[in-house]
Formats: structure tokens, C-alpha cells, sequence
């Protein structure tokens, strides 16, 4: 359903002025009804029009001084339900205008007035919010819970916001079954158009009910027979990751459950206790969902060694053996190597690089193993298992798998073994200009030999236009950091100088630089000499 405003239209023929005010309550513009407006004599639209006109130009004051002209003038005349939205709009106008004890007063004699009115409704919904605008939450909860009684008013658009308040009235007061209720009335209203307030709504209910229940939701996600296995178990590890995320990130109703409801201190100690018990939950309840879809037991260990890495890292060793057992145990090898390097990788990106290593063994696959072993590597940082792992996959039949482990090895050469002479062997051995003349010059620099360094970067500035401009900032920036500042701000210079170059990214870095050196760069001062 697309987000539209629900107004109550009046044809055009019958009269020529939107009758909409300038405030909105969820997805619902506060208006007249065009059943009113038709009940009006000549004289009567012509004050409201002027009244609405002055109210949606922000002329509060004004509109509400129309209003009660409206009412004096036309007391005798007009309908009751005239009458009734005239009175509304006097103190809606006056609330408007933060005239909110005055306009408190004038909701109570619309409502007093016309008690069968659908206006009284809103007016005791309005002063409600006068209530508790002025300071005065209690008076504004009681016309709340009168306004949401009232079977005549409860299922206006704004009951919407009725309920939504008092049930996080409710929660901030620790009554969170009350809190469920309100919700549940939210959630079971029929749709006029609050879909940001029901979609709220629903979410937080559902918190709340998991919250105070998670077993009984887990078991109406798994026993629910009108759905497959499969789908329960998208259902299942949905539900899951929801409320994980919900709870491990900050969530203003999760923190008042805890506030409330918990006998720690520390909320975060009890949201992690609670954790635990979901975790708990979830893996007895679920599993046997989990075993009637494929595959479905490894993913449930995956699940359970993440909640352990979380919650409970004394107890990961425990879980990883669970994991290898279930490992050693898959028959299908491509299978097995499949689940092992995914979970190594799982392993290592949390930190945990030296169990990753021991689970190498499962990858059945050599060349796979290697790589990832050469990955687990990189990982840690250590050169020396990089290359241990390289030296297998250089020996490889396949040209390219060559090629791959030669590159990955002159990068290791360069930026952990410092074996410089090696990389730049390697990038000459497979050369991709301009990066692996980037590299080359990089790893000359590296190896103290500056002058080839700087000598590679003309060669990149000459053969490669799309990098040149780069090229000569590099060199610039090499200048400059081995205190040569002439040739730096020579080399600037002729960034800005070049018809190509100054066009480039690299020359407002350029500018830059030579701004540090305070030196000009604009124009007829460009070769300015300091």
C-alpha cells in the first residue's frame, strides 16, 4: 500500500477551498469533514475558510480569534456538528499558537459541549497532548485511555498515536504486558494509512514479546505447520539475526525491559545473560528443524559458535570441537573442504588465526588448502606461512596458478620480508604496467636505491598519460620527504604548468603542497621563487 494522506474530500462543485490544517498525526491531516462543511450556510464557510486560511500561514492567534468570532456570531445558526469542529478548531488553534493552558481549557468545553461529537473525540485526544506538552502526563494519560475506551473514537487515525503513546507510558513504567496490550490494539487496528506508526508498532511488540517470552516465539516460528521445514528455517535464522541486532545494538524499548525488568545493575551484563538463554532456547527448539533440511545441522553449529564467540569465548574451544567432529564426519570431500574454509575464514576474522591453521587439514583439495593457508597468512601477518604456502602453488601445472602465487609472493617480498630484489625480479618477470612499475619503483625506494625509484617514476610519467600526473606528485612527495624541497616544488610546479595535468586530481594536491611551502599558485606567481 503506497504512503498516502487521508482527507476527507468535499467536491468542488460544493465548495472551493481545502479545508485541510496545517498538522499532521501520523499518516492523517487534522480537517473539517466534507459532511460539515456541506451542513454550513454561505456566511458560515466564508469565517471557517478565513479562520483555516490564517491557521495554514501559521496565523494561529488569528485563526483562533476567527474561530471564536465563528462561534459567537453563529451560535444560534449553526449545526451542533457545525458548531462541535468549530469549537475543536478554537482550541486546536489556541494549542498551535502555545497557548496550551488556555487551550486545555477550551478541549474540555468542546468535549462538555458535544460529547456525541466526533470532534469531542479529537478534542480529547488534543488535550491530552496539551497535557502532557504542559507537564501534566498523568491528566494526559487518563484522556488517553478515556480517548482509546470510547468504541467511537478508537479507531480513528490518531488512535494510532493514542495507543503508541500509552504503551510506551506503560514500558517506561515497567508494565510491560500493558505495554504489549497497547501494541497489540496498534497492530490490530485496520489500516488507514498509519503504516510508519503500525510498522512501528509491530516491531516493538514483537521485541517485547520475545523479550518476555523468547521460547514461545521460537517454537511458533518452528511449529508452524503451515509452512515447510525450509521455510521455517529461513523463518528461524531471520528471527535470530532480527533480534540479535536488536539486542546488541542501542534500542530504546530493549533498554527499558531491562531497566525494569532486569535485577541487574548493569544492563548490558543482564542483556548479555539474556542472550545466553535465547541462544539456549533457540538451539533446542530450533534444531529439530534444522535436521530435516539439508545441511541444516552444520548450520545450526555455525549458529551456536557464534553466540559462544559473543557470549561465553571460555567455552569456544568446546564449540570448535564440535565443529571439527562434525567435519571429520562429512563423507562428501568437496563438501567437507567447502565447510572448513568457510569456517576458517569465520575463525580468522575473529581473531582467531591459530585454531583456523589447525582446521587446514580438512580442506581436502591441495591447492585450495594452500590458498588458504597463504590467506590465513596474510591475516596475521606472517610472511614466512605466506610463503611456505606460495612454494606449493608455484610448483603448480597451471600457468596462471603460477602467476598468481608469483604475484602474491612479490608482494609479501616487498611489504613483510623486505626481500626487495626478489619482488622487483617477480614484477619484472610478470609485468603489468603502470602497476607493477608502481610497485618496482615503490620497492627500489624501499631498498634505498632512490635515484632508479625516482627514475621509474619518469619512465611511468612518460609511457602512461593517465598516470603521469600521479607520477610527478610522487615524486614530488619522495623530494620532499628526503628534505630536497627545490625539486618538490619543481615538480608541483609542473603539474600546474602542464596543459593535462593541472586538469587532474593530483594538482589541487599539488596546490596544496606548495601552499605549505607559501607559495602562490594562481596565475602570473606561479614560478614565484622562495
Amino acid at each position: 500500500m503506497s504512503k498516502f494522506s487521508i482527507v476527507f474530500s468535499l467536491a468542488l462543485a460544493l465548495i472551493s477551498f481545502a479545508s485541510s490544517a496545517a498538522e499532521r498525526v501520523g499518516d492523517w491531516y487534522v480537517n473539517i469533514p466534507a459532511s460539515v462543511f456541506a451542513q454550513m450556510s454561505s456566511s458560515e464557510r466564508t469565517c471557517a475558510e478565513r479562520a483555516t486560511s490564517l491557521f495554514n500561514k501559521n496565523s494561529f492567534k488569528a485563526a483562533a480569534a476567527e474561530w471564536k468570532r465563528f462561534q459567537t456570531e453563529f451560535i444560534t445558526t449553526a449545526s451542533e456538528d457545525v458548531a462541535a469542529w468549530a469549537a475543536f478548531f478554537y482550541a486546536f488553534s489556541l494549542d498551535k499558537a502555545k497557548e496550551r493552558f488556555k487551550a486545555v481549557e477550551m478541549f474540555g468545553e468542546a468535549i462538555e459541549l458535544y460529547p456525541d461529537s466526533f470532534a469531542s473525540g479529537l478534542a480529547l485526544y488534543f488535550r491530552a497532548r496539551s497535557h502532557i506538552e504542559n507537564g501534566n502526563t498523568t491528566k494526559g494519560i487518563e484522556d488517553l485511555v478515556q480517548f482509546v475506551s470510547n468504541p467511537d473514537f478508537n479507531t480513528h487515525h490518531v488512535a494510532y498515536a493514542a495507543y503508541n503513546t500509552l504503551a510506551w507510558d506503560s514500558l517506561s513504567k515497567g508494565k510491560v504486558q500493558e505495554a504489549i496490550s497497547y501494541w497489540t490494539s496498534v497492530k490490530e487496528l485496520p489500516s488507514r494509512g498509519n503504516l510508519s506508526i503500525w510498522r512501528s508498532a509491530t516491531w516493538q511488540l514483537t521485541l517485547l514479546r520475545c523479550l518476555s517470552n523468547p521460547a514461545a516465539e521460537i517454537s511458533a516460528i518452528a511449529n508452524n505447520t503451515e509452512v515447510d521445514f525450509e521455510r521455517r528455517r529461513v523463518l528461524l535464522r531471520e528471527w535470530r539475526r532480527n533480534m540479535w541486532n536488536a539486542l546488541t545494538r542501542p534500542n530504546s524499548v530493549v533498554e527499558a525491559y531491562f531497566k525494569k525488568e532486569s535485577k541487574k545493575a548493569d544492563i548490558k551484563v543482564a542483556r548479555n545473560e539474556y542472550l545466553k538463554k535465547m541462544a539456549v532456547a533457540f538451539s533446542k527448539i530450533a534444531s529439530p528443524v534444522y535436521k530435516k533440511c539439508d545441511g541444516g545441522d552444520w548450520e545450526l553449529l555455525i549458529d551456536d559458535y557464534e553466540t559462544v564467540a559473543e557470549l561465553m569465548p571460555k567455552n569456544v574451544a568446546k564449540a570448535i570441537e564440535r565443529i571439527v567432529t562434525a567435519l571429520q564426519a562429512t563423507q562428501d570431500k568437496k563438501l567437507r573442504s567447502s565447510r572448513a574454509s568457510s569456517f576458517i575464514t569465520k575463525l580468522s576474522n575473529n581473531g582467531r588465526n591459530s585454531e583456523a591453521r589447525l582446521l587446514l587439514d580438512c580442506i581436502t583439495e591441495p591447492e585450495r588448502r594452500a590458498w588458504k593457508g597463504a590467506e590465513l597468512g596474510w591475516k596475521s601477518r606472517d610472511g614466512k606461512f605466506i610463503l611456505e604456502n606460495l612454494d606449493f602453488l608455484e610448483k603448480s601445472a597451471d600457468p596462471e596458478v603460477v602467476r598468481k602465487a608469483k604475484l602474491d609472493r612479490a608482494r609479501c617480498c616487498k611489504e613483510l620480508t623486505r626481500d626487495y630484489d626478489t619482488a622487483i625480479k617477480i614484477w619484472n618477470e610478470y609485468p603489468n604496467p603502470p602497476s607493477t612499475l608502481w610497485q618496482i619503483a615503490e620497492a627500489q625506494r624501499l631498498a634505498g636505491r632512490k635515484k632508479i625509484a625516482q627514475g621509474v617514476l619518469d619512465e611511468i610519467c612518460g609511457v602512461f598519460p593517465s598516470d603521469a600526473a600521479h607520477a610527478m606528485l610522487r615524486k614530488g612527495d619522495w623530494y620532499a620527504a628526503d628534505s630536497d624541497k627545490k625539486s618538490a616544488i619543481a615538480c608541483y610546479r609542473k603539474i600546474l604548468q602542464h596543459g593535462d595535468w593541472k586538469k587532474s586530481s593530483a594538482a589541487s594536491q599539488a596546490h596544496q603542497r606548495l601552499e605549505r611551502y607559501g607559495i602562490a599558485t594562481g596565475g602570473a606567481v606561479l614560478n614565484e621563487v622562495h
